[in-house]
């Protein structure tokens, strides 16, 4: 009995225990950004500081704020390598890869060895399907970093296992994708970045219970949470688990409100579950927070299409189309009401616009393949 006492007593200190590390790590992250704002106060010029607030909000995973913060270091210090370099992950991620690459290529130029240099030159080239130079280059990041060369920090065997496992999910070698990115979350379980990419490996092999375990445990990290909550609600969506996909994308969308992937899979719920009232709302709010205006005006002239709304549903389209000429969406979806009205010169026009944009619009493709299948509205439609 009394050994059943301890034990449960063991077991309530260790809990005690981890919840005050989690607590102290949040903490001293606050701490941190505090005392380095305070010093940015009174040396609003100092590149070094500058630099150091921007590692700390890409830790954070807050990227516009890191990456406006590193493009300041750099133009009072080009030759900032830690700025040079996690700039240049900044860039990719927002899919900027020339930017990226010259960035990187920069730092190369400057003699850097720093791990992380590599590491973020190897996930260039798996964007381009350069799988040989990603290897070499991944290769490259792990020798630096068991020699000790770059910054010592927690994290850092992590990013290079995360790295691999990467590779190995473009490579389509799933299990030794897996294993990196088990080790990865070895090396550094607060690290919220590998559990959202083994779960999005996890959902690619239909292991979804893995999957919403793992995201439920980056969200209660709170580093990254947006994209783990964004990514669980995707997954909640298309299970139709509406109400909580609902509640996860509006968190998201509050924890990254220049995001418009939040705002747009919230659209996707409304759709799919005929929520047609939160459906405009959603639209409404946008154009009054003046965010996204092309994409609200796009989704207002979808929504008014499908209730017949014709004449409307043109003028909003035209609205998008007038803020953003290379809208593709903007363009199909007009085909669609120029379709519906019989203006069937007009829908083709349309199409083949949005297809110039973008080669892989799938309304586009789809209808220009119907409208060709069938000779007498072709004939019709191009005179």
């Amino acid at each position: 009995m009394r050994a059943s006492h301890i034990s449960i007593l063991s077991i309530l200190v260790i809990l005690v225990f981890l919840v005050s590390c989690t607590q102290t790590k949040n903490e001293l992250l606050e701490d941190e950004e505090k005392m380095l704002l305070k010093q940015l106060e009174k040396n609003p010029n100092d590149d070094k500081i500058i630099s150091q607030l921007g590692v700390l909000y890409f830790r954070l995973e807050r990227l516009d704020d890191a990456g406006r913060l590193f493009e300041k270091t750099l133009e009072l210090n080009p030759e900032d390598e830690t700025a040079l370099i996690l700039l240049g992950n900044i860039y990719r991620r927002q899919d900027n890869l020339n930017a990226s690459k010259e960035l990187y290529d920069k730092a190369i130029g400057l003699g850097s060895e720093d791990f992380r240099l590599y590491a973020g030159l190897g996930n260039y080239y798996l964007d381009v399907d350069d799988f040989e130079n990603a290897e070499a280059s991944f290769n490259r990041a792990l020798e630096l970093q068991k020699s000790g060369k770059g910054p010592k920090v927690k994290e850092d065997s992590a990013i290079i296992y995360r790295t691999f496992g990467r590779l190995y999910v473009a490579k389509g070698d799933f299990e030794e994708a897996e294993k990196m990115y088990k080790l990865s979350h070895e090396a550094y379980p607060l690290g919220s970045g590998t559990n959202t990419e083994l779960a999005n490996l996890y959902i690619k092999q239909g292991r979804l219970e893995e999957a919403e375990k793992l995201l439920k445990e980056a969200i209660k990290l709170g580093v990254g949470e947006d994209k783990a909550s964004r990514q669980l609600a995707e997954m909640y969506t298309t299970q139709e688990r509406y109400l909580e996909a609902e509640r996860l994308f509006r968190k998201a969308a509050e924890l990254d409100p220049n995001s418009p992937f939040p705002i747009s899979g919230l659209e996707k719920v409304y759709i799919e579950s005929n929520q047609t009232e939160k459906l405009f709302s959603l639209y409404k709010n946008a154009l009054d927070e003046g965010k996204f205006r092309q994409w609200a005006y796009r989704g207002l002239g979808a929504a008014l299409a499908r209730q017949e709304n014709l004449d409307e549903a043109e003028d909003m389209l035209k609205k998008a189309i007038e803020i953003d000429s290379r809208y593709d969406l903007a363009y199909s979806e007009l085909g669609i009401v120029y379709l519906k009205q019989e203006r069937l010169g007009d829908a083709v026009a349309a199409f083949n616009k949005a297809l110039e944009l973008n080669p892989e619009n799938d309304v586009a493709s789809r209808e220009m393949g119907y409208l060709e299948g069938h000779e007498f509205l072709w004939q019709n439609a191009t005179g």
